[in-house]
């Protein structure tokens, strides 16, 4: 714990009372040579008033002692903890969002998932102080983003969705909306579902997940993307050049067309609504006044520890040293204020009108206009130091609001230019990794953790251990980014539900996919293709090069009706395929 906010204050009131002293005996000297000029030693003594010196002491010291607890102030003295608690109100809501292949159809422009995010980014813009979750889904539901307050977070978490990026192909809304229903159920009140989806689901029984749910106080509303009359779905390669269309079994061109029956029905078992994606986007509109009217629930964001700040106690004696000093007499004609002091010696009453004695108030008014010298100089320091620690927080502000307006570039720079400063270089570095991360150079972000990782100054390493961990997660280093989650709930437990989120997300990407760098190098088509059988038929041998696309393809067509023969063969693993469709070893449809 720092005893004082603003240690740099103390060094200003030590180079002040230097210059002070050094300044008062300059004067002192002075006036002692210029009195010398005219009047005699001797004579000098005499005239002397040695009640008036000692009075003059004294209102210097308090002075002084003023100035001196005006400068505690400034440092700002703390002791003991305040433990702040910020709490609000809103609704919890989670947006699932579906990536089968069939999103990447171009009868919206450019294509329907671009479209999808648009539409629900304005949403979350439209959603203030609501709690905002994200799931993604094909043959499979999967967290993309846990619930949070944070509109920012959740919108990159958005902008990084990509159609197929499920491994698991279809559609599974049913399965989907029992997920939503898990996580929703845990936060009371009302809760509502954005379901925004292109396809229909005739195996996870979605109608009997949306009445549950509906048990739960979800309130589900879904969004239909796409027209009744279709559109063929393109295949693309790697860097996005159009290869062909998709087919089916027997060679047709597959044209995904919207299904809204089954969507209308679980807006209405569910007491939500429907809604249909349009280019005008009303839909936004009416989904979050919809959700406004749901009961608010209360939700704890998190606790912080403050330290008190005492600035009040010097500053109160440094007002009450002034007030002292105002009313030390300067003469023996003011009304004496402690009766202790002892008379002028040599003189029972007072100097004659118009005399003037050296030192007294009526005097050559040298020490008043030292005095306000002495002041200018002992706040110009401060003023100085002072404005450096304003132009510092002044440019974090100015590049937060660049980042929340996502002109993560300009932040950047404003970010740079605080780093140049002295006393917030934790909080500038912090932020200009955040901004490195939202322009997606993960590397860069990753660094910047690290290096103020180590820092005794952080008050609070939670936030550094948990961003660290999103940027190694983006990197595809799960392990590592487990480690990160791991330590910010080390740090703290009670208040970590985002890194618990985000570690289990790490363990099931670990799980699905345990060779990270394997998966990663392997780039050519045929070898993603061999790695799909491996997969199905339970071997994990290396692919040898050299295989053509059509031997492939026949290969893979080879495995699939064996697959069929075994299934059709098994009667009990059939029974298990009616139950859950998850355990199939392919599904009817991929797109």
């Amino acid at each position: 714990m720092n005893l004082f906010a603003h240690p740099d204050a103390l060094l200003q009131m030590l180079l002040a009372a230097v210059l002070t002293a050094a300044f008062l005996l300059y004067c002192r000297g002075r006036k002692q040579n210029a009195l010398a000029l005219w009047i005699h030693p001797r004579v000098l003594q005499r005239l002397a008033d040695a009640g008036l010196l000692q009075r003059q002491r004294w209102k210097l010291a308090f002075s002084l002692g003023a100035l001196a607890m005006f400068f505690l102030a400034l440092a700002g003295p703390q002791w003991g903890v305040n433990l702040v608690q910020s709490q609000a109100s809103g609704t919890h809501v989670i947006i699932a969002v579906d990536t089968s292949l069939s999103m990447q159809a171009r009868d919206f422009k450019p294509n329907r998932m671009e479209k999808a995010k648009t539409l629900l980014s304005n949403l979350i813009d439209q959603l203030p102080g609501n709690r905002v979750g994200i799931l993604v889904f094909s043959g499979e539901p999967h967290i993309q983003c846990p619930l949070t307050h944070d509109a920012a977070a959740a919108k990159m978490f958005l902008n990084a969705i990509r159609a197929g990026m499920v491994p698991q192909p279809g559609t599974a809304v049913g399965k989907t909306i029992r997920f939503a229903a898990e996580i929703l159920a845990r936060y009371p009140g009302q809760k509502a579902l954005v379901l925004l989806t292109d396809g229909e689901d005739h195996r996870t029984q979605p109608l009997e997940a949306a009445e549950a749910a509906a048990a739960e106080g979800i309130h589900i509303y879904p969004i239909g993307i796409g027209t009744a009359e279709g559109e063929p779905i393109p295949m693309l390669d790697g860097a996005g050049n159009l290869l062909g269309y998709k087919k089916n079994k027997k060679g047709e061109t597959v044209v995904s067309k919207l299904a809204e029956g089954d969507l209308t029905k679980i807006a209405e078992a569910s007491q939500g609504a429907y809604y249909r994606a349009s280019d005008s986007e009303s839909e936004v509109e009416e989904i979050s006044r919809a959700i406004a009217q749901l009961d608010k629930s209360k939700f704890q964001e998190r606790s912080l520890q403050r330290y008190k700040n005492r600035y009040q106690f010097p500053l109160f004696l440094g007002v009450l040293f002034l007030l002292i000093e105002m009313l030390i007499p300067e003469t023996r004609k003011s009304i004496p204020l402690f009766a202790r002091l002892p008379p002028p010696l040599g003189r029972k009453t007072a100097p004659p009108a118009g005399s003037k004695i050296p030192g007294a108030g009526g005097g050559n008014g040298l020490p008043r206009r030292a005095g306000t010298l002495v002041l200018a100089l002992l706040f110009l320091p401060s003023a100085a130091l002072r404005a450096r620690a304003e132009s510092s927080k002044r440019l974090i502000n100015e590049g937060n609001k660049a980042y929340h307006g996502e002109k993560y570039e300009q932040a950047l720079e404003l970010f740079d230019k605080a780093l140049q400063k002295k006393g917030v270089s934790e909080t500038a570095q912090f932020n200009r990794a955040a901004a490195l991360y939202k322009m997606a150079e993960y590397e860069q972000a990753q660094a910047g953790l690290e290096k103020i990782l180590p820092s005794k100054k952080l008050r609070d390493k939670k936030d550094v251990h948990y961003n660290l961990g999103n940027a190694l997660y983006r990197l595809e280093r799960y392990q590592d980014a487990a480690e990160q989650y791991k330590q910010a709930i080390r740090l703290s437990p009670g208040r970590a539900e985002d890194a618990k989120h985000n570690l289990a997300l790490a363990l099931r990407r670990l799980k699905m996919d345990p060779n990270q760098k394997k998966n990663k190098d392997d780039k050519s088509k045929n070898r993603r293709k061999k790695d799909q059988k491996q997969d199905k038929d339970g071997n994990n041998k290396d692919q040898k090069g050299g295989m053509s696309r059509e031997d492939a393809q026949r290969i893979l067509q080879r495995l699939r009706e064996k697959e069929k023969e075994k299934s059709a063969g098994d009667p009990d693993r059939m029974n298990r395929i009616r139950q859950d469709p998850s355990q199939s070893s392919q599904t009817e449809e991929d797109w």
